[in-house]
């Protein structure tokens, strides 16, 4: 194969990845404002799902890095997301100068209405395809991911940690 060729082939992959992403953002937009009534933006409920993940703890840089956002405005989310009685924020008992972050009952709700939402969007719009298809698909965006990740340095600090909305409890 040509060079020109296999860059025609990747430019189709390209193509075809932002279309996927532009509609899946879309189908979380659109569960998001359901389950929340529209008071919550897509960058909360991604800070809802990394702070709600079991056994895992995170300080606000790490959080930042993750969401690829600086850490003053990562320490904002949180504060917005604390006046909302959305997380509860205390002084971690292993360090006293880390801070526990948790979630509350009411963001617990609101979590588990927008999975539910999300799962049945996403099962209306690809569940028609064959599970080895899934596979397939999932397999082949890892392993693209990856290469690229490799090539960005922000993306390689967030490669270890999946996105909070590509996680068997987020996307």
């Amino acid at each position: 194969m040509t060079p020109e060729a296999k860059i025609a082939l990747i430019q189709q992959v390209m193509a075809a990845s932002h279309v996927f992403c532009t509609a899946a953002d879309e189908v979380l937009e659109r569960t998001l404002a359901e389950a929340s009534g529209g008071q919550l933006a897509l960058s909360q409920i991604k800070l809802l799902l990394l702070v709600g993940r079991p056994g895992q703890r995170f300080k606000v840089t790490d959080l930042a890095s993750i969401l690829g956002v600086t850490n003053a405005a990562a320490s904002r989310a949180i504060d917005r997301l604390v006046q909302r009685g959305l997380i509860e924020r205390s002084v971690s008992r292993e360090d006293r100068r880390a801070v526990d972050l948790t979630l509350t009952p009411a963001s617990r709700v609101l979590l588990d209405r927008f999975v539910e939402l999300r799962d049945s969007a996403l099962l209306e719009l690809l569940g028609e395809h064959a599970p080895e298809t899934l596979q397939a698909a999932a397999e082949l965006l890892s392993e693209l991911s990856a290469g690229l990740a490799r090539s960005t340095p922000a993306s390689v600090e967030r490669a270890d940690t999946p996105p909070p909305l590509a996680d068997a409890a987020g996307w």
